[in-house]
């Protein structure tokens, strides 16, 4: 399809027309009673292109809690990880904070990359020091990434002609950004680095129709290779960076799960029937595969297939499942909805260790979406407080700008009061958790990032390399900040202003 005059911006991987329709208005009718603020950070506004990028103190100051200077002390979490013969959950003992992490490696490169409040790219010190701006005003930028070697920044960026790719390095601007990719109506809209750092895997509209997976050489002067076409789109890459577990469409006669190479050909049989899910996962030893499959009477299946014995553990789930693998070992965490809606995935957060088929759930809480650390040893989840209320205190209008989703298929909210969402982290091994602060996440964070966590964290990391911070977009006083988190007190620093941040993989 063709784009307007003006572009628009990157946006999330999406559903298929029919499917996207009902799924948004089900993601909406959530979202509509959580979505923070009335900003439209998501709009792609040319006249932002001539905003100045200001110089940010070299020093950013720690964030108050709600006690004063002191810094905040988390309650734990309540976590369960049995059933009673009644069938409610029984609670574990808690502990006041997980275990102390390990000495940082000084050998990290440790930075994290964020978009200003002006769409240019910053970069900046966990604790708010060495601050850069990379980029000028001919572009207008979202979603970063950090190639896994750190040593480049991939990120999508646009002006009135078109949208592209362009790659960074992490100094101050002094050259134009290398332009990977770029189009006038074949606009990127999401990217994912292969593992070895050489090629970038991008969604972009396919003008053929839906959405096509391209993949590019990063650094070299060749085109991008258009590998395979569908709608939505998801896929994990396999550890060499040769492959892509795909998985695209959504009806029966076009949806499609299956390995392919780089060139777009099939390297095993097609997976049969997927049920309700988005992004497939590729355990770290690369033996474990998980998605969803539908069987007999249309029920969804959570499926792990082992690739050395064929064999397979499947478990009913009710909703739509997310899952995402540990990054050091086959253990599976996964969330589903409690009812048989398909949209939503939304509910408790289980572990399933696929060597020994156990299963526990470590959180009863209502989550949204979680993040492994990168030593495999804890989560994080961003879950609705117990005592939050979502009822009343929003008004929703109709935005008659454009935003990411196209086609009409979705519009923003206003709301009067901001509510809050539990950030909080679990000790995998012990199955306690600790809350750590409550926070207001912009409508960006929630509406582009959150919706589609399972991809996007396979592609974006929250967490600090040394698994003892995370870095979050939050709400302060009305304004959007980056905040560094200690994910053993719960203390926030303010590093910059802005509305989407993620952290170096070194």
């Amino acid at each position: 399809m063709s784009l307007p005059s003006e572009p628009l911006p990157p946006e999330e991987p999406r559903q298929e027309r029919r499917r996207s329709c009902l799924y948004t208005g089900i993601t909406l009718i959530l979202v509509l009673s959580l979505l923070a603020t009335s900003t439209f950070g998501i709009f792609w506004l040319i006249t932002q292109q001539s905003a100045e990028t200001a110089e940010a103190p070299v020093m950013a100051p720690a964030i108050d809690q709600p006690a004063a200077t002191e810094p905040y002390t988390a309650e734990p979490v309540e976590q369960f990880t049995d059933e009673t013969d009644d069938g409610s959950l029984a609670p574990v003992e808690t502990v006041t904070a997980p275990n102390t992490p390990e000495a940082p490696d000084p050998n990290r490169l440790n930075r994290i990359v964020f978009v200003n409040e002006e769409r240019q790219i910053e970069t900046v010190a966990p604790d708010g020091s060495e601050r850069r701006t990379l980029t000028g005003d001919e572009f207008i930028f979202q979603f970063p990434a950090w190639s896994p070697d750190g040593r480049q920044i991939a990120a999508l960026g646009g002006n009135r002609r078109g949208g592209g790719i362009f790659l960074l390095e992490d100094e101050n601007a002094s050259a134009e950004p290398m332009e990977l990719y770029f189009s006038g109506n074949s606009s990127p809209f999401y990217l994912y680095w292969s593992p070895d750092s050489q090629q970038i895997s991008f969604l972009a509209d396919n003008p053929g129709g839906g959405i096509g997976l391209n993949v590019i050489d990063a650094g070299e002067d060749e085109e991008s290779r258009l590998i395979a076409t569908g709608s939505p789109f998801y896929w994990n890459w396999t550890a060499d960076s040769k492959q892509m577990l795909i998985h695209s469409g959504t009806q029966v006669d076009d949806a499609r799960l299956v390995l392919i190479d780089n060139d777009g050909q099939d390297q095993a049989a097609q997976i049969p029937a997927p049920g309700y899910f988005q992004a497939p996962g590729i355990s770290a030893s690369g033996r474990y595969w998980a998605y969803s499959q539908l069987q007999d009477g249309g029920t969804s299946w959570l499926t792990i297939d082992d690739q050395i014995s064929g064999e397979q553990q499947a478990e009913r789930h009710a909703g739509s499942v997310a899952m995402n693998w540990s990054p050091v070992d086959d253990k599976l965490a996964f969330i589903n909805g409690e009812s048989d809606s398909q949209f939503s995935s939304w509910g408790p957060l289980r572990l399933l260790d696929a060597a020994t088929g156990e299963m526990r759930i470590l959180s009863s809480n209502q989550v949204l979406a979680f993040f492994w650390s990168p030593d495999g040893k804890r989560i994080a989840t961003i879950s609705v407080p117990s005592n939050n209320g979502l009822e009343g205190g929003i008004e929703v209008r109709d935005s008659k700008s454009r935003h990411l989703a196209r086609n009409n298929q979705a519009r923003l909210p206003v709301q009067t009061m901001p509510h809050k969402f539990m950030l909080s982290v679990i000790d995998i091994e012990t199955g306690t958790g600790l809350e750590l602060a409550d926070v207001a996440l912009p409508a960006v964070f929630l509406s582009q990032f959150l919706v589609f966590f399972d991809q996007y964290g396979l592609s974006h990391t929250l967490w600090s390399p040394d698994s003892d911070a995370l870095v979050l977009p939050v709400i302060v006083d009305r304004e959007n900040q980056i905040v560094v988190v200690s994910a053993v007190s719960g203390r926030m620093t303010q590093v910059g202003e802005g509305r989407m941040a993620f952290w170096s993989r070194q």
